[in-house]
């Protein structure tokens, strides 16, 4: 009788061994395409920021750095703008920049303060220089003051000529070809139409500037534009009179068309004359904050302060005013906004300041 060969013992532990081998190949692979198919699900491109680098949204695994053990314990990641307490915004901010609004005031105060902003009125990244060479333009003032026989404005003039102002960029082909990919917020005095197509790739909410009486507004382009007297009260021909002070910025600055009627685009409103200080405060709450920041200098202007006892609307009467103010708002759409924005919702809820 012709005995069966046994099975061998080491042959045994062998086939063991190999189904065990190719068992955790298979979990192995299995798990690292999870992986990838959970790491392209819950990232997107410009979603991650770590420190100051963007993760992309298809990050290259390398798999000999991998401990499978980890895979399988791994946290999702989630998707998050937030660097250090900051976060992102999901739209562009914009200021509408009306002449005689305390534009300048504004884009300084941002730009001095916060990361990303960017202004005909100067960018973040030129603002701490620039204050700091304005703290030394106002002492060299008083000194020549002291000692010179001129005028405050052909001293102020005479320094300003000597100085490189990257806080007042005039032209818009620089602006241009500067672009807006790396700005949070643009404050521009520009045609309305720029609005509209820059609404054509991204989402904007724009901040436009009422001064609460309108007739202030008026009155302040007179004195800026022309002389105070220039409205003359007694003139019957009050249509007439708004459109001798009314600056073209109010025209081409603010069209319904371009503004009111854009979907990608979230009209607010705010009163500068308030204080820019208080709007600055309501944007910390939006804009991240620079490495190092000093305090917005203005620029001691040459001319001459207003004095409303020159401007003949305060002493014209109520009835007079009221018919103004409707003038206004019925020639020109943007005092029609103003007159509908200031205190209903869209209304920015300034508050004090904490700078």
């Amino acid at each position: 009788m012709v005995s069966q060969s046994q099975p061998q013992p080491h042959s045994n532990i062998l086939a063991f061994l190999v189904g065990t081998v190719m068992a955790s190949s298979l979990v192995f692979t299995a798990t690292i395409l999870q992986h990838q198919q959970t790491s392209s699900s819950t990232l997107r491109t410009n979603d991650i920021v770590e420190g100051n680098h963007r993760q992309l949204s298809s990050p290259k695994i390398d798999c000999s750095t991998i401990d499978p053990k980890s895979l399988i314990t791994a946290p999702q990641v989630h998707n998050t703008n937030e660097v250090q307490g900051w976060i992102r915004p999901d739209r562009i901010f914009g200021f509408v920049h009306m002449v005689e609004t305390a534009g300048e005031e504004i884009n300084g105060e941002l730009a001095s303060h916060f990361e990303r902003v960017c202004g005909n009125k100067g960018y973040s990244h030129d603002y701490y220089q620039h204050n700091e060479r304005i703290k030394q333009e106002q002492i060299d003032i008083t000194q020549q003051l002291k000692h010179s026989k001129k005028s405050k404005e052909s001293v102020v003039k005479g320094l300003l000529n000597k100085l490189h102002h990257r806080t007042k960029i005039t032209s818009k082909e620089i602006m241009n070809e500067i672009g807006i990919e790396d700005c949070d917020y643009i404050a521009r005095g520009i045609d309305s139409s720029y609005w509209a197509h820059l609404s054509n790739t991204e989402k904007l909410e724009l901040h436009v500037p009422c001064v609460r009486d309108p007739l202030d507004h008026l009155m302040a382009q007179c004195h800026a534009f022309f002389k105070p007297k220039a409205f003359d009260c007694a003139d019957r021909d009050v249509a007439h009179q708004i459109e001798e002070c009314v600056n073209v910025g109010v025209k081409n600055r603010f069209r319904n068309k371009d503004l009111r009627s854009n979907p990608n685009i979230e009209l607010k409103c705010f009163d500068p004359m308030d204080s820019p200080a208080r709007y600055r405060d309501y944007m910390g709450t939006i804009l991240q904050r620079k490495r190092v920041e000093n305090d917005f200098f203005y620029h001691d202007p040459a001319t001459a302060p207003r004095n409303k006892e020159d401007e003949c609307v305060w002493s014209a009467g109520e009835e007079y005013q009221m018919k103004t103010r409707m003038m206004m708002a019925e020639k020109y759409e943007y005092y029609q906004f103003c007159n509908e924005c200031m205190g209903s919702e869209n209304e920015l809820p300034l508050f004090g300041n904490n700078v």
